[in-house]
């Protein structure tokens, strides 16, 4: 216990320390966080690295930053068993290429095999190509890089993440190190861009907005921004090994904790709202849980009309909070193709409304990202807590109430003789 606390008040000292160093430096300045773009995936990290991709873009360094990502890519993916040539898959003319940064690939059908936008592509004048599919907390869409593929058929497909994760689903005809291949911001993003910092020497407001983006990478990578701390920390992590080695085999049980204390909180604030309970809502979650695709679902229903539910499922892996209205799961849908969300759409005249799966209707609600740590700092002040539990819960009663008039409708059709009838012609029929 003793050296539990060594080690703790150690490392804290040397945090209070070198903070006080970034504030007389300015390093806490951001601007990428300053202007509340940390997680968009298109105005800010599509935007950052299809230009840096591009030799005709505004940085000046011609074809260099495209050919040390391609070497960075190729480099590191020569580490794991590939059985095709990737200088030949990655080769470009690098000087006469050019980025586009989501570009149009046609209107998506209707089996979601064609169309989209790709968010980044990169091309020479023989229309030999690599693309980029960039996902930092938004979730995949169906056939996603299977509609890219088609697009370009003979273009390598980079799936970039935070940390390297692979994709839900990819379908047969993609391969992993074949047609697609996975790389993180974590490592090969950061490394690239490293380098491509040491080329930006002569170049002062492109070094600067690179060393900013690094630092912007590096927080949402949970990783330290100061190398010489980092180098204090490993020191005394070594004098304090197994105090070490016992921190971090509780970290995560206590990340839940407090997760599932703000959860179980939220939930009993909306079980409280005034007019929640006079329209006769119910609250009702699942159990928290890291091992459960690191979901979280919170549910609306009413009683009487318990056919569909708005729903709230906020996941820990890709830091969204999806929210909308989906129809109860005891009914069944899964292999009858005129109940799918997308049906009812259409039924109702829904149709220009997101669906998927058996969500009628879906969104995904950009309010709370709890892998920022600020936000778990939050979590363990009262104050804040508080604070943070009335601006969410104000954010779902606002989404809810917006659309009852959607969920009557829905609710009514699923109560409706008509349903009753399909429904129970096609259970007949399976």
């Amino acid at each position: 216990m003793n050296n539990l606390k060594i080690l703790l008040s150690q490392t804290n000292s040397l945090l209070n320390n070198y903070e006080k160093l970034a504030k007389i430096t300015g390093e806490n300045f951001n601007i990428f966080s300053v202007m509340g773009m940390e997680s968009n995936e298109v105005k800010t990290h599509s935007a950052i690295i299809g230009e840096l991709l591009n030799p005709k873009g505004s940085h000046g360094l011609d074809e260099v930053p495209l050919k040390l990502f391609i070497e960075q890519i190729t480099s590191g993916l020569n580490n794991v068993e590939n059985p095709i040539d990737l200088n030949s898959k990655f080769s470009l003319d690098t000087k006469n290429s050019h980025s586009i940064v989501e570009e149009h690939a046609g209107i998506i059908n209707e089996d979601k095999t064609e169309g989209g936008r790709i968010d980044i592509v990169i091309k020479d004048k023989a229309n030999k190509a690599i693309l980029i599919e960039n996902k930092i907390y938004a979730g995949e869409q169906e056939n996603q890089l299977l509609r890219y593929n088609n697009k370009y058929p003979d273009a390598p497909i980079l799936f970039l993440t935070l940390n390297g994760n692979p994709p839900s689903s990819v379908g047969e005809k993609m391969t992993l190190n074949e047609t697609y291949f996975l790389i993180s911001y974590k490592k090969d993003i950061i490394e690239w861009l490293e380098k491509c910092l040491k080329e930006a020497v002569k170049f002062p407001m492109l070094r600067e907005v690179i060393q900013q983006y690094i630092y912007l990478l590096k927080k949402l990578t949970h990783q330290t921004t100061n190398n010489q701390m980092a180098a204090e920390i490993k020191e005394i992590i070594k004098a304090n090994y197994l105090a070490a080695k016992e921190i971090h085999n509780n970290f995560n049980k206590v990340k839940q904790e407090v997760l599932e204390s703000f959860w179980n909180d939220l939930e009993r604030e909306l079980k409280n709202d005034g007019k929640i309970k006079n329209e006769g809502w119910e609250v009702k979650t699942d159990t928290f849980s890291f091992q459960n695709q690191f979901r979280y679902l919170l549910i609306y229903s009413k009683a009487a009309t318990d056919k569909c539910y708005f729903y709230f499922r906020y996941n820990i892996n890709t830091f969204e909070t999806l929210c909308g209205i989906i129809i109860n799961r005891e009914i069944n849908l899964d292999n009858i193709k005129e109940f799918t969300g997308k049906e009812i759409n259409e039924i109702l005249g829904l149709d220009n409304l997101k669906s998927a799966k058996n969500s009628v209707i879906y969104s995904s609600m950009s309010y709370a990202n709890f892998n920022n740590d600020g936000e778990i700092l939050k979590m363990l002040s009262v104050e804040e807590k508080k604070k943070l539990i009335n601006e969410y819960s104000e954010k779902i009663l606002e989404y809810v109430f917006n659309n009852e008039h959607l969920f009557k409708k829905i609710s009514d059709y699923l109560n409706s003789d008509e349903f009753k009838q399909k429904f129970e012609k096609h259970s007949a029929n399976n």
